[in-house]
């Protein structure tokens, strides 16, 4: 197979990755409104180390006992990067969800693409070519429809906060694209065990009751864990901007299920920004399939079976 053709491939595994993990994260709106209600701090603390939890799992799946040896290789801007984008956005995310309703957040934490290519020109060199260009503006345009009138509901610091989740997402990405070659689930397991911890201290205790704890332990692996390992195996071969525009998606699909399990009716608005985001996002994947002229990305650290070593 050709240098083409296996980039390609790679670029539709990765894509197939970054659909698969938006899928999984546009389940967080729904996992709030199902969680009984209990202080959102005590929710984001167990939340995390929940995935976190789940992450160290599926090292010890991959590495077994060479697992530790993982943790102690990463690179330090790669782990304090990573981690702590990870840290301060996933915790202002459950902080956002209470404050503003599911299709604020929803929308305004997912406006990642207005601060990916700056991130990607000043940090990578990734260039954008017209038709990304474009898809771009379609699926902020589709996102600002699908905001509509709801604009004024929830508090302005819901809704600010929700602008900085937006921010650190892309910068995350940014990041994980620059350390491709390394594997970072290690560094957001710990920026998982950091937010868990942190909370404890400042919030002075994190007692939950059972029926809480048995979703938000879901929470942690379904929504956060399962998305996060795909999501680092999609920066390795697709770039930040598509990949922020693939996530956009989640504007379309956290309404949704909240709509369809509990019944939180979004505006009808939310079908014309969604056709709108849909199509920006068809549009940045098949633009992205065409060779690059950039120097090919460094060959990604695969993780070797546990009977190999």
């Amino acid at each position: 197979m050709t240098a083409i053709g296996l980039g390609r491939r790679d670029y539709a595994k990765g894509v197939a990755a970054m659909l698969l993990a938006t899928l999984f994260w546009s389940l967080s709106g729904l996992f709030m409104r199902i969680i009984p209600q209990d202080d959102v701090w005590r929710i984001a603390a167990w939340r995390s180390g929940c995935m976190s939890l789940g992450l160290l799992l599926f090292l010890l799946t991959i590495y077994g006992r060479g697992t530790l040896a993982q943790f102690r290789a990463i690179d330090r801007s790669a782990l304090l990067g990573a981690a702590g984008f990870f840290a301060v956005g996933s915790t202002l995310y459950i902080v956002a969800l209470s404050l503003a309703g599911t299709a604020n957040v929803a929308c305004l934490s997912n406006l990642t693409p207005i601060f990916a290519p700056l991130l990607a020109r000043l940090v990578l060199g990734e260039r954008s070519g017209p038709a990304i260009w474009i898809a771009t503006a379609l699926a902020i345009a589709g996102v600002f429809v699908v905001f509509g009138t709801d604009f004024g509901q929830g508090s302005a610091i819901g809704n600010a906060l929700s602008l900085v989740v937006a921010f650190c997402f892309a910068a995350q990405t940014v990041w994980l694209r620059r350390y491709r070659d390394i594997d970072l689930v290690p560094a957001v397991c710990l920026g998982g065990l950091v937010v868990f911890v942190g909370v404890g201290l400042v919030r002075g205790g994190l007692a939950i009751s059972w029926e809480a704890f048995g979703w938000i332990l879901l929470m942690g692996f379904l929504q956060l864990a399962l998305p996060l390992i795909l999501y680092t195996r999609a920066a390795r071969w697709v770039p930040a901007i598509q990949m922020t525009l693939i996530a956009l998606l989640d504007v379309v699909l956290n309404p949704f299920w909240t709509w369809l399990v509990v019944d939180e009716v979004p505006a009808m608005n939310a079908i014309w920004g969604g056709l709108l985001i849909l199509v920006g996002v068809l549009i940045s994947v098949i633009a992205g399939r065409k060779p690059q002229a950039s120097a090919p990305a460094p060959a990604a650290a695969i993780p070797e079976p546990v009977g190999e070593r």
